[in-house]
């Protein structure tokens, strides 16, 4: 979960131990989120108003995410896990967590004066509409806050035309079969989840499957693979760099790239920025993971009432399009989108220095809801993790 094309000079606490000499001055709110996944004119913001300083720390996983609040870190009062770890903090099968380690959220103190709150009314219809079909009692215990996919990210210079339009074609098939496109470089996401993932998905199974037949299956697909790499982060940067030919990413990997490349472009007044083309794409097959991030409140909260201000004041429309514009993931309110692809190139706009955004957001791709097949990612308890564990140690070589 990272952002890489606008920087702010801005003071920004993470440290929660050094943090802790400002107590007895103010009221403090502990936020536990990913690394620049929020604008931070906006914390600042939200601490003048309400007149408290927002301690930020940041979780590597969503694994992390969930012992840090077990175990009692810090008081922790707002945490930004993914759907499936939202899942997971709700109906742990772990034997010493037998209750929701996460708050049912009070629908009325997310409410204002002039509207009460609705997730239904708020947020994407697509999404709530995948939720809904996946997952409904997520919406009881969290507030989405950005969506995604899976996709192939691929190098238009090192594959030909043809060889991308197979791409195209197959989709999730070119990961498994290794005569579509021949002798290619392809790295794999170094994840047992995600790569798994994308192997049931080929077979035409589900991906939260626990059917111990169709977990084998897509391990053999996996294993039957001589993969360039597993990595993480290194995909999309090698998929750039043409250390690699294609890989599976996340969305939000690809756009990572992609945002920060159209921002240089757009500063370069030898480029036009409406013909400019990354030297790089990403396929996102109709059949697909399509994952959401979402904001809750942990029950060891010591302020839980600020915390559903700071969810309220995320949320409000203003500030969800500048936390938009900062991010770049896309966001989980239509008209926040919508809005994103208004920006104009004319100084007298005050986001005209984001118009490059404004010519991504409208692409394809960017748009989870254009999946057309998506199912979102569930906790699937301990003893299919074991399973997932071995499958992976096993094909990853």
């Amino acid at each position: 979960m990272k952002k890489v094309f606008r920087l702010f000079l801005l003071i920004f606490i993470s440290s929660i131990t050094a943090s802790l000499t400002s107590c007895d001055t103010s009221t403090m709110l502990y936020i536990l989120n990913w690394d620049e996944y929020i604008n931070e004119d906006l914390i600042e913001a939200f601490e003048e108003e309400y007149n408290c300083t927002v301690i930020l720390d940041i979780a590597q996983s969503n694994e992390t995410m969930f012992s840090k609040i077990v175990s009692d870190a810090a008081p922790y009062d707002i945490a930004f896990p993914s759907d499936y770890m939202v899942d997971q903090m709700i109906n742990c099968d772990d034997s010493d967590i037998d209750t929701p380690i996460i708050k049912k959220l009070d629908y009325s103190k997310l409410s204002t004066d002039s509207k009460t709150y609705n997730p239904n009314d708020i947020f994407d219809p697509k999404l709530m509409s995948l939720i809904d079909s996946n997952c409904k009692e997520l919406k009881e215990y969290c507030v989405p806050y950005f969506w995604g996919s899976l996709g192939i990210m691929y190098n238009k210079e090192t594959l030909t035309q043809e060889q991308i339009a197979i791409i195209e074609e197959k989709g999730w098939a070119v990961l498994f079969e290794k005569e579509l496109l021949g002798d290619v470089r392809i790295g794999m996401y170094a994840s047992a989840r995600d790569s798994i993932a994308s192997a049931l998905l080929y077979n035409g199974y589900s991906l939260n499957t626990r059917d111990f037949v169709e977990l084998q299956k897509a391990g053999d697909s996996l294993g039957n693979m001589d993969y360039y790499a597993w990595a993480t982060d290194d995909l999309k940067t090698g998929v750039v760099s043409r250390k690699y030919d294609l890989a599976l990413v996340y969305s939000g990997d690809y756009f990572d790239m992609l945002i920060s490349d159209y921002y240089d472009a757009f500063e370069d007044e030898n480029i036009d920025i409406e013909e400019y083309e990354a030297g790089y794409g990403m396929f996102v097959p109709e059949v697909n993971n399509v994952f959401f991030d979402a904001m809750v409140i942990p029950e060891n909260s010591q302020q839980t009432e600020l915390a559903y201000e700071f969810i309220k004041f995320m949320i409000e429309y203003e500030n969800a399009f500048m936390n938009a514009t900062y991010v770049g993931y896309c966001p989980t309110q239509s008209r926040v989108l919508e809005r994103m692809q208004l920006i104009t190139d004319d100084p007298s706009d005050e986001y005209s220095g984001d118009y490059p955004l404004k010519l991504i957001s409208g692409m394809s791709n960017y748009y989870p809801g254009n999946v057309q097949k998506g199912e979102i990612y569930k906790y699937l308890y301990t003893e299919t993790y074991g399973v997932y564990d071995q499958i992976y140690k096993k094909v990853k070589k």
